[in-house]
């Protein structure tokens, strides 16, 4: 059973159902409509203690920025080489020396691998 574990009750919920489709599998049709499993939840009656909310949220604050320091990193060092090449103006000299696009391209992959 995939269940939601952000949700309370969500896991009661759903293993409820699946006890039910097997049960009601597993029985004829007149008594299916008849027998099935219910279910009662009640939520925790007891609260998060706020210092453990507080680093909870830190925690997730951290966590979002490093995503986001990881994804510009990640853009900007991919970006270097095409600004670098516009500046020295290397791919057009190619091109006017008469270095085909493929041949350009294919010696830029072997130089980066």
């Amino acid at each position: 059973v995939w269940y939601d574990p952000e949700g309370y009750h969500s896991l009661p919920a759903y293993l409820n159902s699946l006890n039910n489709f097997l049960l009601r599998v597993n029985m004829s049709e007149y008594d299916a409509a008849r027998h099935g499993i219910i279910m009662y939840s009640h939520p925790y009656p007891g609260v998060q203690d706020q210092e453990q909310a507080t680093i909870s949220s830190l925690i997730d604050i951290l966590v979002a920025l490093s995503i986001l320091m990881g994804y510009s990193v990640t853009t900007a060092s991919f970006v270097t080489y095409i600004v670098r090449e516009h500046q020295t103006k290397a791919k057009q000299l190619q091109h006017i020396s008469g270095i085909g696009v493929t041949c350009y391209w294919v010696t830029n992959f072997i130089y980066d691998m």
